[in-house]
């Protein structure tokens, strides 16, 4: 368990700083080859775009947070489920982050050009598509990112740095 925590800590930080950088790779080369942004943030002001902005400051200090974590211990800060804390627990988290990851790459090069992040104009050309891994699930790229939370939940929530005693049984 010496080596399983450690391990997990910085797994995590690089693995956020490694979906931030390839998210924007992918929507800079598509942008480059294409001509137009692939993220929809919606009209200024309204509930979409509202979203959107939430949504990049709370990714952004996940990803601060995870990096943060590899050297400062921020656990009794964050709180932490202590029976949960278990070398085949924060395993499993990493692996369905790992998969979760995988899935997600593997579903937008599916979609290639089709892809977008955010709800496009109506005058957007891109195609429904229903084959593939989406003749078996409408939103297969959402399912996968659940996974991906809960490996987050798993390996972020159960690490207790010196903070085990919060949640413990008595």
């Amino acid at each position: 368990m010496d080596l399983i925590e450690p391990a997990v800590r910085t797994f995590l930080g690089i693995f956020f700083l490694m979906i931030g950088l390839q998210f924007s790779a992918r929507t800079l080369g598509l942008y480059a080859r294409m001509g137009f942004s692939h993220i929809h943030y919606g009209a200024r002001g309204k509930a979409t775009w509202w979203h959107r902005h939430i949504f990049n400051v709370f990714r952004a200090a996940i990803l601060l947070v995870c990096l943060a974590r590899i050297f400062v211990d921020l656990d009794g800060w964050l709180g932490v489920f202590a029976w949960l804390y278990h070398g085949p627990v924060l395993l499993a988290g990493a692996v369905l982050l790992l998969a979760s990851f995988t899935a997600v790459n593997y579903l937008q090069a599916y979609m290639h050009e089709d892809w977008r992040s955010g709800i496009a104009p109506t005058e957007d050309k891109a195609r429904l598509l229903t084959q593939g891994p989406y003749s078996r699930s409408r939103n297969p790229l959402f399912l996968a990112v659940m996974t991906g939370q809960l490996g987050f939940f798993l390996v972020h929530r159960a690490l207790p740095g010196n903070a085990a005693f919060i949640f413990r049984k008595k």
